[in-house]
């Protein structure tokens, strides 16, 4: 499952790093927003079941969105790994509940693909 930002402006985070990444070490992004949800399904609804389903959460902080905090808490309370990212830009304004938590800080999205390759592959499998 992957938290971020809905601004458009910022998918090519998701479609040049993360998606990618996920495919390379054998696993499918999940993105709600992106997802084709059942019509009497909200998109809570949907956040909340493909949490469920998923292995593991990408929460990227860059634009400091309140729903990724509120799916990465989610994750995290039911025990399960969430990677933690964020442009270098936005790092420091991370909330005191996460900043003290690894995250990959990036400049690129080149980089953000390497090191997301890198702790799946260590931490995921």
């Amino acid at each position: 499952f992957v938290a971020m930002s809905f601004d458009k402006t910022e998918d090519f985070i998701y479609f040049d790093a993360i998606k990618p990444a996920c495919e390379k070490t054998g696993y499918i992004a999940k993105r709600v927003d992106y997802e084709n949800l059942e019509s009497d399904q909200t998109i809570n609804d949907g956040i909340i079941a493909l949490l469920k389903k998923c292995k593991f959460c990408i929460a990227d902080f860059t634009k400091q969105k309140d729903g990724v905090y509120f799916e990465a808490g989610f994750a995290l309370g039911r025990n399960m790994k969430v990677i933690y990212s964020c442009h270098k830009d936005y790092f420091n304004k991370c909330h005191f509940d996460t900043n003290h938590f690894p995250h990959i800080v990036y400049d690129t999205t080149a980089e953000l693909k390497k090191k997301l390759i890198e702790k799946i592959e260590a931490w995921i499998k």
